[in-house]
């Protein structure tokens, strides 16, 4: 260890807690920097895949991206909240709706808020922006379903809208206010869980964060924020939905391996995107949410493509 010393004085290898396979810090920063600064590296003991390695002072190049899962029914991460609105005009469906949802998070170890609404003006009246998973009528008498949802976007974007409906020819109206499913009411016994469980992994999937070093400060991203991760030669550049631009020590490759089955895609050497956040490929270029163009590889362009629909598709 003493011949690595000089490793704990570059701020981007200090800065961190490196990880092993089981995601448990091996050694916190400041007291690698300690241990190096009185002249010998620490006396560590890493495990998994850190293990053929003499130093944790020399390990930028085999760190993992750690995430903040949610907190599950085993008690791993931050707990998972997730704020449900219910809107149906007839009193004793919207209760059955609420208890159907009710049993199948509690059965999940999900805590929810759930507000209940029998009146749609009601419903468009309240904290739209709160709400994580909205379940809504499309046929009520003082406004529609579909006029609520539009009602619904122009708050929030992100909630996962789910109809409901004693018809089915309603159901292509959803597509105007990006419905997540839509359930028929006579059904909903044998539906109403398997939908809930799709819509539950997708709340999971968009609260999944990473938590980088920057300026020697923790700071935590949400996966579903990042657009895209470009490569700075020693540096990598998110660029986040709000517009901003935060650089970080690290290598495209390590974070691919990571974030591939979150959703992202590797559309060139030196670029990561956010499938969730690329509208389309074409034209050897990736057409983002935030309205930039990226330059997509010729050698791969067509697996790009075939990648990129089978995850808006999945």
């Amino acid at each position: 260890h003493r011949q690595h010393a000089g490793c704990a004085r570059k701020p981007h290898l200090v800065q961190r807690h490196l990880r092993g396979a089981e995601n448990r810090p091996i050694m916190a920063a400041g007291n690698v920097a300690k241990a190096a600064e009185k002249g010998g590296g620490p006396r560590c003991k890493p495990s998994g895949f850190l293990a053929q390695h003499a130093c944790c002072l020399c390990l930028t190049q085999y760190e993992r991206v750690y995430y903040n899962q949610e907190k599950t029914s085993d008690g791993e991460g931050e707990r998972l909240l997730i704020r449900v609105a219910i809107c149906d005009d007839e009193l004793a469906f919207v209760s059955k709706v609420e208890e159907l949802t009710r049993r199948f998070f509690d059965g999940q170890g999900v805590e929810t808020e759930i507000s209940c609404f029998t009146s749609p003006l009601a419903f468009v009246s309240s904290e739209l922006a709160s709400y994580n998973l909205v379940l809504l009528d499309v046929s009520m008498q003082e406004l529609d379903g579909i006029q609520a949802a539009k009602a619904l976007r122009e708050q929030n974007q992100d909630a996962i809208l789910i109809f409901l409906s004693a018809y089915v020819n309603y159901a292509i109206m959803g597509y105007a206010v990006r419905a997540f499913s839509y359930l028929l009411k006579e059904e909903l016994a044998g539906t109403f869980a398997t939908t809930m469980g799709e819509a539950l992994r997708e709340l999971r999937h968009r609260k999944s964060s990473v938590t980088v070093t920057i300026q020697n400060q923790p700071v935590t991203l949400e996966l579903a924020k990042i657009v895209y991760l470009e490569s700075r030669r020693h540096l990598l550049c998110a660029h986040l939905t709000t517009g901003a631009e935060l650089e970080f020590y690290g290598k495209l490759q390590d974070w691919e391996s990571n974030l591939v089955p979150e959703g992202f895609l590797r559309i060139q050497k030196s670029m990561l995107v956010n499938m969730d956040l690329c509208r389309k490929i074409s034209n050897y270029q990736a057409y983002m949410a935030n309205g930039e163009r990226l330059p997509c590889s010729r050698q791969n362009y067509t697996q790009l493509v075939e990648k990129l629909l089978g995850w808006k598709g999945r």
